[in-house]
């Protein structure tokens, strides 16, 4: 049919779109513009529609562009469909503008804003469009405005809020629609308030089997991992309702979370008595051979998926993850052949499986032959999933330049891929690489794991000591939205410590205010150490105790440290001491290395050394002798760096930079023969240190 005028093509844009032909619509739209014609505000609806759902962000951008230069920007209903696209993007500040500069807003303007809030887990935010929408003389709110207050309650931790939305809604009689009455469940339970989530379940008349797995999942979410199998035991009690595969799903992490076999053991018990046949119903053998493989039990889900007759893929799959997990990468790899040898075809999960097999073995060869194996199968060569696990394993493998090749030749990139690649050039200290990519990543709208690929950014500066880009990328935070994020903040302390601007560093930390988490606690820590301020380390050690944060093994670490490079023996003894006897923190080769390091930088060698046969003997820690070895260097003790020497020769004999530490203690002594000594047997093991080096950026 030969379309001559605007309307007939306004009515078949439409009409695509409202049957989900999202690329015809597309298509006729730009057609329809290319050859003059002008489209209706539906027609300029559907096809933003369409770019939204097909995330076309250029597309989108385009009929954006064609809406402002053609005067359609007062239309209503443009702007709610450009706010939803932008929003479904995960580009809420542009689908912000489109709000605060619109003439009119209806009812479906707030709407698409506090779901598009939602959507990119703003609930704060979503609250305060609300707020606005309020002061409207004409306000009106209908179901969905409810459902994303309650949404944007959860998101917030808003409990107050929620309590009293949940408040108001009884009062207005809208508990009867079970959408939303889940939905308060939900909120409850994302805002660590299960037992307001089990009084809402309580009040229901009819509780569904859907309401049973709701609150199941919001136990299991908080970490209730018991009290979820009291209430799926409860539900049993049910004789009309029967778990289904939503139902174990659920009730699984709880199993796996407690890490008790014996628990996984009875519900496979259970799922055996309630009839289910796992050789038919496979779904359920493949959750349950999972569940050993992550308890742990990798001989129980063997047996079991030994004697399934004719295993599907899926759980042919989940067994040689299993083994992969179980640290028996090989005996997954032999499962692989025989896979192929039953006649199954691999799919990217198999094939993602068996990637992360070559990355834990280390094996060259073999990863280059799975990757043949790959491109000789163009479909699988495409998969976004295979791309990703093979640009992991070779950033694993430090195999950089090949992962460059496969990132660029990627026919379709995720956040993961991106991410990927990022963190890959972050290790090496490659600031102005990863900026590039972080920004080329948010260019292809890739959003969903910004606030990650800036933290590899951040790790770059600091690798770097860039402290320029540094600032460039904290500027990029601000904009972005990122300084909310606790990771990113910690990113950008450990950052301007490493760059040499402690203030910097301080000065994030004191925006923190009195809520603290005990990471930030650690990265300031560190950052005193680093700068040598280590009576302020231990200042930080007693404000953070004084406030209730309970330190870890890593806070021990930094704050031995700083002790150890600050001179401060008899605070890093006392610490030492807390660690252990108040906190039950049993030391570790860091904690150990950094108390030999701190005897050793106080000319007290042998002390180090007692404290090594008490408690490094035991256990066995390289790094810690290593530490002792170079203490020994440092203060010309032979006789006790000959002891640490021969330790390492067991626990680490191939590192030649042990062997040359005992080479220049020698040195130290004047005792040359003995250097020559070490110097030949390092030849003849063929072994070669490597070459340090330090940037300085100005």
């Amino acid at each position: 049919m030969t379309v001559e005028d605007s309307v007939s093509y306004n009515v078949i844009i439409r009409g695509f779109g409202l049957n989900g032909f999202e690329e015809e619509a597309l298509m006729v739209f730009n057609r329809m513009v290319g050859l003059g014609f002008s489209p209706c505000s539906f027609a300029v609806k559907s096809a933003l529609q369409s770019s939204a759902e097909l995330r076309y962000f250029r597309e989108g951008m385009s009929i954006h562009g064609y809406v402002l230069r053609n005067g359609l920007v007062p239309e209503t209903s443009v702007c709610n469909s450009l706010i939803s696209m932008y929003a479904k993007w995960g580009r809420i500040d542009i689908a912000e503008k489109v709000f605060d500069n619109m003439g009119e807003r209806d009812l479906v303007s707030w709407n698409a804003m506090i779901s598009g809030f939602c959507q990119n887990g703003f609930g704060t935010e979503a609250l305060g469009v609300f707020v606005s929408m309020k002061r409207e003389k004409t306000w009106v709110f209908n179901e969905v405005t409810l459902l994303g207050l309650v949404q944007a309650c959860g998101l917030s931790r808003n409990l107050d809020s929620g309590a009293s939305l949940h408040a108001h809604l009884t009062g207005l009689g809208f508990l009867s629609n079970v959408w939303i009455k889940t939905s308060i469940m939900d909120m409850y339970a994302k805002c660590s308030r299960v037992d307001y989530a089990t009084k809402v379940f309580e009040e229901l008349h009819d509780k569904s089997l859907v309401s049973w797995n709701s609150l199941i999942a919001g136990y299991c979410q908080n970490g209730y991992e018991i009290e979820a199998l009291e209430l799926f035991h409860l539900m049993l009690q049910d004789t009309y309702l029967r778990p289904d595969c939503i139902t174990m799903a659920n009730v699984l992490p709880a199993y796996i979370g407690l890490g008790d076999l014996q628990l996984g053991q009875c519900i496979h018990g259970f799922i055996i008595k309630q009839g289910f046949d796992l050789n038919s119903d496979f779904v359920l053998a493949t959750v349950i051979i999972d569940m050993y493989a992550k308890c742990l039990d990798i001989e129980s889900g063997f047996e079991l998926f030994m004697i399934l007759d004719n295993p599907t893929l899926a759980s042919w799959n989940a067994m040689i993850f299993g083994f992969v997990l179980n640290c028996q990468a090989s005996d997954g790899l032999r499962l692989f052949n025989q896979m192929l040898q039953s006649g199954h075809m691999p799919d990217s999960v198999t094939v993602t499986a068996i990637l992360q097999a070559c990355s834990v073995l280390g094996s060259s060869r073999l990863g280059l032959s799975i990757h043949s194996f790959i491109l000789r199968r163009n479909s699988m060569a495409l998969s976004l999933c295979v791309s990703n696990a093979l640009l992991d394993m070779y950033v694993k493998w430090g195999r950089l330049e090949i992962a460059k090749v496969l990132f660029n030749n990627m026919h379709e990139k995720n956040c993961v891929s991106y991410n990927t690649i990022i963190f890959g050039n972050a290790k090496v200290g490659l600031p102005i690489e990863t900026f590039e990519l972080f920004n080329e990543m948010r260019y292809e709208n890739q959003h969903e794991q910004a606030s990650i690929a800036i933290i590899g950014v951040l790790q770059a500066c600091a690798r770097s000591g860039d402290l320029r880009l540094g600032e460039s990328i904290h500027t990029q935070v601000l904009k972005c939205g990122f300084q909310c994020d606790n990771f990113v903040t910690n990113s950008l302390m450990d950052m301007y410590a490493k760059c040499g601007s402690f203030n910097s560093a301080h000065h994030l930390f004191n925006q923190f205010g009195p809520v603290r988490e005990t990471s930030s606690w650690n990265v300031m820590i560190a950052a005193c150490g680093i700068h040598g301020y280590g009576k302020e380390a231990c200042h930080l050690m007693e404000n953070a105790e004084n406030d209730g944060y309970v330190p870890d093994s890593i806070t021990f670490v930094n704050l031995l440290s700083a002790c150890s490079h600050s001179g401060l023996i008899k605070e890093g003894c006392k610490y030492f001491r807390i660690m252990i006897e108040k906190y039950g923190i049993h030391p570790s080769s860091e904690h150990l290395g950094c108390m030999v390091d701190m005897f050793s930088r106080a000319g007290k060698v042998e002390e180090a050394y007692e404290m090594m046969m008490e408690i490094g003997e035991r256990l066995k820690l390289e790094s810690a002798w290593g530490a002792l070895l170079g203490g020994c260097r440092m203060n010309g003790k032979v006789e006790v760096g000959e002891i640490a020497s021969e330790k390492l020769s067991r626990l680490a004999p191939q590192h030649c930079g042990y062997y040359a530490l005992l080479s220049n203690t020698y040195a130290m002594a004047g005792r040359w023969d003995e250097v020559a000594k070490v110097r030949g047997v390092i030849g003849e093991m063929g072994l070669v240190k490597k070459p340090g080096f330090s940037t300085v950026k100005i």
